[in-house]
């Protein structure tokens, strides 16, 4: 969270990609016209592998600057904890 929010200071859109083409963190700069937001999460095939590719696509057309953060597994299902089972909080 740290890493997204010293990246939001400098780009329109901060997105933390999650290993199944999705993503695990959406970060938008604040002030961001309604209308922007609405235009670049429209027609996205969630529940597919590709909300991530769609999405930073369609912030290059809207002109937006993107920053990503590290891949990651998300939790969309219970079988997803499986990927969590060895974690460690970092100190």
């Amino acid at each position: 969270l740290e890493q997204a929010l010293e990246l939001i200071r400098h780009n329109d859109l901060v997105l933390g990609p999650a290993a199944d083409g999705g993503y695990y963190l959406i970060g938008l700069r604040a002030g961001m016209d309604r209308n922007q937001e609405t235009a670049l999460f429209s027609h996205i095939s969630w529940g597919t592998a590709l909300p991530f590719a769609q999405t930073v696509e369609r912030a290059g057309t809207m002109n937006l600057t993107i920053a990503t953060l590290q891949e990651l597994h998300d939790v969309d299902r219970p079988e997803d904890l499986a990927y969590f089972s060895n974690y460690t909080h970092p100190e």
